[in-house]
């Protein structure tokens, strides 16, 4: 901005330089008329002379159209730096603005360290909450006659039960803490936040995704459906430890629970870990008839077991209602819809 001032003022001087010098010019011809040399009276007299003012008058306005355009330039700058100096105090304010939304109305959010990049792209994320007022339920502050500041607690780094284990790697050598509390203030056109023990610098973050933890103790299934009243009138059998491949686990180790229950109606039940109830029956291949090639079939395990491990699984299942003198329930092929029918083996 000085540099463009500097150079209009520069114009300004060499155009009334240049009127100097023409009126200058013009006093000492009108003196000494008589004295011009005959080959430069072409040049002042008649057609020559106006050709000549005119040259002379357009290098006078020279100068005065590069200061103009100067002019212009420095207004032009004038006009982006304010939209510019506007436009990050609108930033701002909708940073503070959604921040104290946060503080006030939500529970959890992500936020972005942008300066810890650590190999994270965008910067470590961790997973924040609030910290209000038990009695009031107001966000709580820590306020002085020089700053005011919120408080958070930062948990722990976000999505880190769903992460591999390079990614979490990253976290350990991470300055932030985990599960300890920050004091947050805006300065600079950023959120920034500090533990406030004075070794540790502020961290500039912002708001970041709002996928929150994985919340444990309630599923899809048990929310839209009621898992617990389907189950109140099924009687609990028995439970099948199974591993990976659907074959009873032996000794110690990691499994799935199977649970075997029986309705009140007399049909088998199967729920897989914390799955829907899926009924268990035999039936009999499409277009066959009579008492043989009777299979036992359990409802909707795409997702669960296929293949070896499902034919394991029905193997360990038929062993326990045996075992508990138990029975599924047989359902002819022609009364099942077609695409639960089973094909017709080949002979």
């Amino acid at each position: 901005m000085k540099k463009r001032s500097l150079k209009r003022y520069i114009y300004l001087l060499l155009f009334f330089v240049a009127i100097g010098l023409v009126l200058t010019g013009a006093i000492i011809i009108s003196q000494y008329q008589a004295s011009i040399p005959t080959f430069a009276k072409p040049f002042i007299d008649g057609f020559g002379g106006n050709l000549t003012s005119g040259i002379v008058g357009g290098l006078i306005f020279l100068p005065l159209a590069f200061f103009l355009e100067a002019q212009n330039e420095q207004n032009i700058e004038f006009v982006a730096e304010t939209t510019r100096k506007r436009n990050r105090e609108i930033e701002s304010e909708r940073k503070i603005l959604h921040f104290e939304e946060f503080m006030n109305r939500q529970g959890y959010h992500n936020v972005r360290y942008p300066d810890l990049k650590e190999n994270e792209f965008f910067g470590l994320e961790y997973l924040i909450r609030p910290v209000r007022d038990q009695q009031t339920g107001e966000p709580r502050k820590k306020v002085s006659e020089m700053e005011s500041m919120f408080l958070v607690k930062v948990e722990r780094p976000a999505h880190l039960e769903v992460s591999k284990s390079e990614r979490k790697l990253i976290y350990e050598t991470s300055p932030i803490r985990d599960d300890e509390f920050y004091y947050c203030r805006f300065f600079n056109d950023d959120w920034h936040m500090t533990t406030g023990d004075g070794d540790d610098p502020w961290y500039r973050f912002y708001l970041s995704s709002k996928v929150g933890p994985v919340e444990y103790g309630i599923t899809a299934n048990d929310f839209v459906s009621g898992v617990n009243e389907t189950l109140k009138d099924m009687k609990l059998i028995t439970t099948l430890h199974l591993i990976d491949d659907g074959t009873p686990l032996v000794g110690a180790g990691g499994c799935t629970p199977y649970e075997i229950y029986q309705h009140i109606d007399g049909n088998i039940y199967l729920r897989i870990w914390k799955s829907l109830p899926k009924k268990v029956y035999y039936t009999n291949p499409k277009n066959t008839f009579g008492e043989k090639d009777w299979e036992l079939i359990i409802d909707s395990t795409r997702g669960y077991a296929h293949g070896t491990k499902l034919e394991n699984v029905i193997i360990a299942v038929k062993d326990a209602l045996n075992r508990f003198k138990l029975e599924a329930k047989k359902i002819e092929w022609y009364n099942l819809p077609d695409y639960k029918q089973l094909p017709k083996k080949e002979v």
